[in-house]
């Protein structure tokens, strides 16, 4: 399995590079990159290359002419890597081992099923996926034709399910938008 953070966005609500904030006496991506290194055969960086050249990382560039993380999306998928990928937001400083475990032990038992993880909260959290390498090719198909406006748009092409989480690992899906957010990790 391999593993793209998206890493792309413009940061404009957390007012700069909210990537590079620190978290725990590091970068908020260095923590991130240390936790998904575990479990991973390697790590990509989905984004601006120019922006993340100090983490010793591959970095895609985003692809153009898509929304958002729909760009970094479409990178991971456009690697010529074969095998499962594993997707998941930069600004997720608050991941923990025991919680990509529990999320990734239950892509196992659905090996063509794309799963969203769903928090007690009832809030989806689409950039935290894991797709089968038997869904590669159907993902990136969803991509086009007429391209999508939303995450959410280009997974409802594709076999979903909804994955549960137990409130245990509620924290682990927190993402960072404001400096706030950091106050409450």
């Amino acid at each position: 399995m391999k593993t793209y953070i998206l890493t792309g966005g413009a940061s404009t609500r957390f007012g700069e590079n909210k990537l590079l904030a620190e978290v725990n006496g590091k970068a908020m991506l260095s923590s991130v990159i240390d936790k998904v290194n575990r479990i991973s055969e390697s790590v990509v960086l989905c984004g601006k290359p120019e922006l993340m050249s100090g983490f010793g990382l591959i970095a895609l560039a985003d692809s153009e002419g898509l929304n958002g993380p729909l760009k970094g999306i479409a990178s991971a998928l456009g690697d010529e890597y074969a095998g499962d990928r594993f997707l998941l937001a930069g600004d997720m400083p608050y991941i923990t081992a025991d919680g990509l475990e529990f999320y990734l032990s239950h892509t196992r038992l659905t090996p063509n099923t794309i799963l969203i993880p769903e928090t007690q909260d009832g809030n989806h959290h689409y950039l935290h996926i894991f797709i089968p390498e038997s869904l590669v090719s159907s993902a990136r198909d969803a991509m086009s034709d007429p391209a999508p406006f939303s995450v959410r748009t280009w997974l409802s092409r594709l076999p979903t399910e909804i994955l549960q989480i137990p409130a245990v690992f509620s924290a682990h899906f927190r993402n960072v938008n404001f400096r706030e957010d950091l106050d409450e990790g």
